[in-house]
């Protein structure tokens, strides 16, 4: 991504967040794509203006799963003010809704707002629909009214969150493919050099055995033996089957996010 995209569209974010700090948030998005970046800043531009973290916080559901759902909620309502605000913002948030298990958050959503969630997550919102009662679903209709009322609309969720917690689908953060595939046995002849050779052995040792083994194989009945031999050709000390990779390709910072809160709620 340049320097002048990135710019352009932080600057956009700062403006519809009416905060300062939407700069150094959109640059840690990780996307590598003008799309997703437009999407991931909205959202950052649109917490920014209609959540307090004190007054979100204030409210989260003690347990677990309920909180969780509370977190789904949230995001839906975040996405919902966006959708009902500006044409644009709705474009890019319903272009680019994650890739989350997120039945939950996008029945939510099409509650809230009385718009359609995203064609790709058509599906996992008839799921969540099938695995509540339909009161459940009804009650999130009312939400709509409170949208814009921070503390009518938490103190909602979450109570409504700790009722839903035995029957409503608990979010999956999508975990990124790796780019790279780790060979089950590790190919490339043995470089190790000086102290990194084979246990047991130094170099002076090792160059007599070579020696002693090119004239005949004099000398191989007094060699160590490799300790590593029966490893199926890897060997330690070695850079050989190493693998370098940004963690940016590996998974995205809303995944990341995602991941800690189901941890925190695991052990919460």
């Amino acid at each position: 991504m340049d320097a002048r995209t990135l710019a352009a569209i932080a600057a956009c974010a700062r403006t519809l967040a009416d905060g300062g700090d939407a700069e150094a948030l959109v640059e840690r998005a990780g996307t590598t794509t003008v799309g997703p970046l437009r999407a991931y800043a909205d959202r950052v531009a649109l917490t920014r203006r209609y959540v307090d973290p004190a007054i979100e916080a204030c409210y989260r559901p003690a347990e677990p799963r309920a909180a969780l759902l509370y977190d789904a909620l949230g995001a839906a309502r975040v996405d919902a003010l966006g959708v009902l605000w500006l044409r644009g913002v709705a474009s890019n948030l319903l272009a680019h809704p994650g890739r989350d298990e997120d039945g939950v958050r996008w029945l939510a959503f099409e509650q809230f707002s009385h718009h359609a969630a995203p064609p790709e997550k058509a599906a996992l919102v008839a799921r969540a629909r099938r695995a509540m009662t339909s009161a459940l679903v009804d009650e999130l209709r009312a939400f709509a009214s409170v949208l814009r009322d921070q503390s009518e609309f938490f103190v909602a969720a979450a109570a409504w969150c700790i009722r839903a917690s035995g029957e409503a689908p608990l979010p999956v953060a999508h975990v990124a493919e790796r780019g790279f595939a780790i060979p089950n046995r590790p190919g490339g002849v043995d470089v190790r050099r000086g102290r990194y050779m084979a246990p047991g052995r130094d170099s002076k040792t090792h160059a007599n055995n070579s020696a002693g083994e090119s004239e005949g194989g004099a000398g191989s009945s007094t060699a160590p033996a490799d300790l590593n031999a029966s490893h199926d050709g890897y060997r330690v000390y070695t850079t050989a089957s190493d693998r370098v990779t940004n963690a940016v390709a590996l998974t995205g910072r809303d995944d990341l996010a995602r991941l800690r809160m189901a941890l925190d709620a695991e052990f919460g």
